[in-house]
């Protein structure tokens, strides 16, 4: 039986990823990483630490993971502090959610940056728990994240359903012993959905779904 739902931030609750991909290929090419659509997708989910360092390495960029980490910082304080918006019915989905599951965030993105834009939105209040990616040492798709996320909780990781947007975070979720929903939208569709127990194109989708999980 589900007790609670684990959700993703970027490309699932906040409408990040779609936009990310213009905002992260200029933000790259400054640096004079020749980046395109499939090298940002190559790593939606991942930590922005973690796949800078796989960039500079991979182009032999003239800049360390760190002042690159720095210059993004200031850029995503500005569009998840204001530009960003909610994805389709997101808050009525977590409002539908919350009297019946225990809810919680796991993402790659920073703890100020998710108070940032989920404050904004007005999503934040729903949350008792969130595990935002300078919590955790490996993020996705290793399962860390998602197993402290089932531990703050207290509910064993086979009763949480996870909903992600990502192949990294199917794998995370799915590591972690957990019912995995696919959300499937026009900035992620060329990803692989098979390892998601359901895909779903619409929020509205889970409670639903949820109820008739056995």
């Amino acid at each position: 039986m589900i007790e609670a739902v684990l959700f993703d931030q970027d490309g699932t609750l906040v409408d990040s990823e779609g936009p990310s991909v213009d905002i992260d290929i200029a933000f790259l090419r400054r640096f004079g990483i020749p980046a395109t659509p499939e090298l940002i997708r190559e790593f939606f989910g991942v930590k922005y630490d973690e796949w800078f360092s796989i960039a500079i390495d991979r182009y032999k960029a003239s800049i360390s993971a760190a002042d690159m980490l720095k210059a993004k910082d200031a850029e995503q304080e500005t569009y998840y502090g204001q530009s960003f918006q909610a994805m389709p019915h997101a808050q009525k989905v977590l409002r539908e959610l919350s009297g019946n599951y225990k809810l919680g965030l796991v993402t790659g993105c920073e703890q100020r940056f998710v108070e940032l834009a989920l404050t904004r939105l007005e999503m934040l209040s729903y949350f008792t728990v969130i595990v935002a990616g300078d919590h955790v040492s490996h993020g996705k798709p290793r399962p860390d994240g998602f197993l402290m996320g089932a531990q703050k909780l207290g509910v064993i990781p086979w009763n949480v359903a996870a909903v992600e947007d990502s192949v990294k975070g199917f794998d995370a979720a799915r590591a972690a012993g957990m019912h995995v929903i696919g959300y499937k939208t026009a900035h992620n569709a060329h990803q692989d959905f098979s390892l998601a127990h359901k895909v779903i194109t619409d929020l509205r989708e889970i409670p639903a779904y949820l109820r008739n999980i056995i």
